[in-house]
């Protein structure tokens, strides 16, 4: 894989983890955390039934191919 193509899932990486980072923070936004019982286990039930929390996930996954795929042999 050349440095072009590489550059390229790795832009595609960055750019899923940014939108997904937005909308976390849009969803978690949302959410009433004013409550006087907030536990961390709803935290984490919200985050990952959110389609932002899957973005982040795909974004991730993809930057960590673009840096551990193999490079073309020459």
């Amino acid at each position: 894989m050349n440095f072009f193509v590489r550059f390229c899932i790795l832009m595609v990486g960055v750019l899923l983890e940014i939108a997904g980072g937005l909308m976390l923070v849009f969803d978690l936004n949302s959410y009433n955390y004013y409550k006087e019982r907030f536990t961390f286990i709803e935290y984490i039930q919200i985050i990952t039934g959110s389609y932002a929390f899957y973005l982040l996930l795909i974004g991730f996954i993809i930057i960590v191919a673009g840096f551990y795929y193999p490079a073309s042999k020459k």
